[in-house]
């Protein structure tokens, strides 16, 4: 069995972003774990390093999660190899409208970002260009849902093993002592939905040799893992420090990315709001600190 890394560019039409690790697998199949964002330009590249390694056409498309930076090429390729593509039942909404599915998830983070004293302005640019990004891709013709997968190679048994966290649907397929988690584990830090499951997925990645994420540096080891936990915790102590004396959404965000804050570009703040939300929500959980006529409060000093 054979384990070949390959990063696809995240487009440059749609500004700064990180290029998707995507991961085949060759063995008596050829598997493609994501696929990475859908441009001309990434069609090409994927296709090419395909078949540079002789893994053309990929039998099967196995996705970590329903972003569209890890199954926009997805529908690409299974147009043109007929590839069946795999994903958990929880994300699976996502590649039957991707579209709605951002209008939501835009919609939702606003309502909070208005409510914590962000301005509107500028905010209607951010909904274009995110629905720009779903109808440039070739959606997928089909797609398998499944909850717990199992498939039988000669090099092992590949399985999916549930990593919520940054979405509900979030997988590691692992194998032997391999996991390919997507963005379950990113060196440094991971945009997450709910901290707390994060955390517990964190707990299930570290019994692996190799962790092998859907972006930045590959593969990450456990001391890796345990030090991304440990920025966690740093983050959301530092969030009781924002919010001690009571604190808006705002400026408990411009406390905690200063420097993204100081561009006052809305579209660079949306993932840093979304972040500030998942510690704030999980110290809630936590009887660390809550929320009192749109400002939050420390119930603690320290976790």
């Amino acid at each position: 069995m054979k384990i070949i890394p390959i990063t696809i560019p995240f487009p440059a039409a749609f500004g700064l972003g990180k290029p998707a690790n995507c991961y085949v697998i060759k063995d008596d199949q050829t598997l493609l774990i994501d696929t990475g964002w859908d441009s001309p330009e990434n069609r090409v590249a994927l296709k090419k390093a395909l078949e540079s390694i002789d893994a053309w056409p990929p039998e099967t498309i196995l996705l970590t999660h329903g972003h569209i930076d890890h199954f926009g090429l997805g529908g690409y390729l299974q147009q043109l190899t007929g590839a069946e593509i795999m994903v958990h039942k929880e994300d699976a909404h996502m590649l039957d409208d991707y579209e709605e599915d951002l209008v939501r998830w835009y919609d939702k983070v606003m309502t909070d970002a208005i409510e914590g004293g962000f301005e509107t302005d500028g905010l209607e640019d951010v909904r274009s260009k995110l629905l720009l990004a779903s109808k440039a891709m070739l959606k997928p013709v089909s797609f398998t849902a499944f909850e717990d997968l199992k498939i039988e190679l000669k090099g092992g048994t590949l399985k999916s093993m549930g990593v919520p966290g940054h979405t509900p649907g979030s997988v590691a397929y692992t194998i032997r002592e391999e996991a390919f988690s997507g963005d379950a584990a990113i060196e440094n830090t991971v945009n997450v939905e709910d901290l707390k499951q994060e955390f517990l997925s964190l707990q299930k990645l570290k019994v692996f040799k190799n962790i092998y994420p859907g972006h930045d540096r590959m593969p990450l080891s456990r001391q890796d893992i345990e030090a991304l936990e440990a920025h966690f915790v740093d983050r959301l102590d530092d969030v009781l420090g924002a919010c001690r004396d009571g604190a808006t959404l705002r400026q408990i965000v411009d406390r905690m990315y200063f420097a993204m804050a100081q561009e006052q570009n809305v579209i660079k703040m949306i993932f840093p709001i979304k972040q500030t939300l998942a510690y704030l929500h999980y110290l809630e959980g936590e009887g660390a600190a809550g929320k009192k006529e749109g400002r939050w409060f420390a119930f603690r000093e320290r976790l």
